[in-house]
């Protein structure tokens, strides 16, 4: 009897219209049934007993892993396959589940096969669209909402049949307002139109289509990437439409935001280009003039007077460097945000005097009419902010009237208005064309305008004016129309505080003169020959003795040494120790000592830091002969 039921299960199992295996738990093959073999192709004694990693080379050690897996289920595990034949490329779907014998050991595992080759196939003709059986279906509805996309079907006239719940919070619509109207009522008709011939392009054509919209929604606008998918009947026509939508807004607005990136950069590197292009030019013009005319000097033949003009042509054209490259620095400190402000005591009436005599000149020489239009009445008008930066906002804008008027008037006038101090250049120059109004303030833009427009300078002067403005918390502002002029206007506050709102009186120490005469002794700390050089042929016209040092280790040995010294004469930037702790160190012996900083590093603001270090003055080089020579006289004057 048992013989005879294992005979008739056997036939049974050999006899199945699917493939049946069974393997040990390390992939040894125990069993294969007719149908798994002719699934396969071979014989038999091909697979029995062997290793699927033998028989099944490129596949073998994924079918142990499952093996291993299906062991520790409680369940049986489904699978689907792809292996090439002996009989060709085959899809197979399989159920595995684990096998145990009496004691309810795990001794192997049983895998049922079937070929779903033709299936399969028919599937990717059909673009592997899915099926829609019971649209309706509870669990369907289930998958259907827990989505992270918005899910929607329409029937052949476009009208809506159903919608997940987040379709429904991006439409602003229930289930109820929603279903069963048309493309036209939920979208309005533009949209609406839009969707519907999409819509009825795939259901003529059965093929999926991808599409990115733009919608005006009740939480907004809002980008879509939506694929129009066709649902089969079983006459494999198409009898609906899904629509899946993911909101793409935020990857829109990435994409936006580097397409701007990728514009500004684009424009950076244009403006860098041009200005290098523009400095070449700039700073060429002004060597030129200094080389050349150096050149010139050397001439015998030259009369005074042609000395005298080409050493006034060195002059202009060493100022114009110098300009050059405080432009230069001032925009490099504001663009690195190290700027800082120094507020004190400022005398507006005092501030506008010195542009008027500074200016003035410059003007005249153009046949300009400059005048100033002081509406402050009192004679002492003190307010408190940062004078060296009210002094460049003033230098920068008269300057650049000056440089675009060539007939005319210029006219400085400023007023109070509440508690602000309203400035104005107007000029009567060649004025600024209306769409480069807001260009002009930015960095390096003169460089960009048309050559009928283009002035010598770097283009970085009104940058500069608009950030210590705003800096001091003041607004700039223009009206100007071209070939008529324009009005430069800025406002500042009368009362400017520093981060700590505390105001700062930044005042340079009193220092009592001394009755000496000409016979000064004075130390010259200067690691560099040509500055040490230029010093004393500056002032041995004046009968001073000189002492001379590298260092700043040089100058303080020489100090205790030399008893006598009237001043000091410090470079910043030397070997060793440099002329800042040097003057730091021989504070704490001589407190007496009259120290003048001088230095190439020189940029607006750092004045007040080197008083505050122990210094009495501080120049700037180039060294300004007559500025030198004041500055002694102030503290050694009789």
């Amino acid at each position: 009897e048992l013989k005879e039921s294992e005979e008739k299960y056997r036939y049974l199992v050999d006899n199945l219209n699917s493939g049946l295996a069974i393997y040990s738990l390390d992939g040894e093959i125990l069993y294969f049934n007719k149908k798994a073999i002719e699934n396969t192709g071979g014989k038999l004694d091909d697979y029995l007993g062997k290793s699927l990693l033998v028989c099944f080379e490129d596949h073998g050690q994924n079918y142990i892993n499952r093996i291993k897996e299906v062991a520790k289920s409680d369940v049986s595990l489904e699978y689907e396959d792809f292996l090439q034949t002996i009989n060709g490329d085959k899809y197979f779907y399989s159920i595995q589940t684990r096998i145990k014998d009496i004691n309810g050991n795990v001794t192997g595992v049983q895998v049922l096969v079937n070929d779903i080759t033709e299936k399969r196939l028919a599937e990717m003709e059909l673009i592997k669209a899915k099926e829609q059986a019971e649209e309706s279906d509870r669990n369907y509805k289930l998958i259907f909402n827990s989505t992270e996309t918005a899910n929607s079907v329409f029937d052949k006239n476009c009208n809506l049949i159903l919608q997940n719940k987040l379709s429904q919070e991006y439409l602003g619509l229930g289930e109820e307002d929603a279903i069963g109207k048309s493309v036209f009522e939920i979208f309005g008709q533009e949209a609406g139109k839009e969707i519907y011939e999409r819509m009825n392009g795939v259901l003529n054509t059965g093929i999926s289509e991808i599409f990115e919209t733009e919608f005006d929604l009740p939480s907004g606008t809002n980008w879509f990437r939506s694929t129009y998918i066709p649902i089969f009947d079983e006459n494999k026509t198409t009898k609906s439409i899904q629509v899946i939508s993911q909101n793409i807004t935020e990857i829109k607005n990435t994409q936006l935001e580097l397409i701007k990136a990728k514009e500004q950069a684009e424009e950076s590197n244009r403006l860098k280009s041009a200005f290098l292009a523009n400095m070449s030019h700039e700073i060429r013009t002004p060597m030129n003039g200094i080389l050349g005319f150096a050149e010139l000097l050397k001439s015998p033949k030259l009369s005074g007077d042609e000395q005298q003009e080409f050493i006034k042509i060195i002059e202009k054209s060493g100022n114009r460097m110098l300009n050059i490259i405080n432009d230069i620095i001032s925009i490099s400190k504001i663009e690195s945000g190290i700027i800082e402000t120094n507020i004190s005591d400022v005398d507006i009436n005092d501030q506008l005097h010195f542009i008027y005599i500074f200016f003035n000149p410059e003007a005249e020489k153009k046949g300009i009419q400059f005048t100033i239009n002081n509406n402050i009445f009192s004679s002492n008008f003190i307010i408190k902010s940062d004078k060296e930066k009210i002094y460049a906002i003033l230098t920068n804008l008269v300057k650049n009237a000056i440089k675009y008027t060539d007939s005319g008037s210029i006219e400085l006038s400023c007023d109070v208005v509440d508690n602000e101090i309203h400035f104005n250049v107007k000029d009567t120059g060649i004025g600024i064309p209306l769409d480069r109004q807001e260009a002009i303030f930015e960095r390096f833009m003169q460089a960009e305008i048309e050559d009928r427009f283009a002035r010598q300078g770097a283009g970085l002067g009104l940058a500069i004016a608009k950030a210590y403005i705003e800096l001091l918390g003041g607004k700039i502002w223009l009206e100007s129309e071209e070939g008529a002029g324009s009005v430069f206007s800025f406002s500042i506050p009368i009362n400017q505080l520093n981060e700590n709102n505390v105001i700062v009186n930044k005042t340079i120490p009193e220092v009592q003169n001394k009755l000496v005469s000409n016979n000064l002794k004075i130390l010259i700390v200067e690691d560099d020959e040509m500055s040490d050089l230029l010093l004393t042929r500056i002032l041995s016209e004046y009968g001073y003795e000189f002492l001379h040092a590298k260092t700043g280790f040089e100058a303080i040995d020489i100090l205790h040494k030399e008893k006598d010294i009237d001043l000091i004469l410090m470079d910043i930037n030397m070997p060793g120790l440099d002329g800042y702790e040097a003057t730091r160190q021989i504070r704490e012996f001589n407190t007496d000592i009259i120290i003048f900083a001088q230095t190439a590093y020189a940029m607006k603001g750092d004045k007040e830091i080197f008083l505050e270090a122990g210094f009495n003055e501080y120049l700037a080089k180039p060294l300004n002969r007559i500025e030198l020579l004041l500055t002694i006289e102030k503290y050694f004057g009789n």
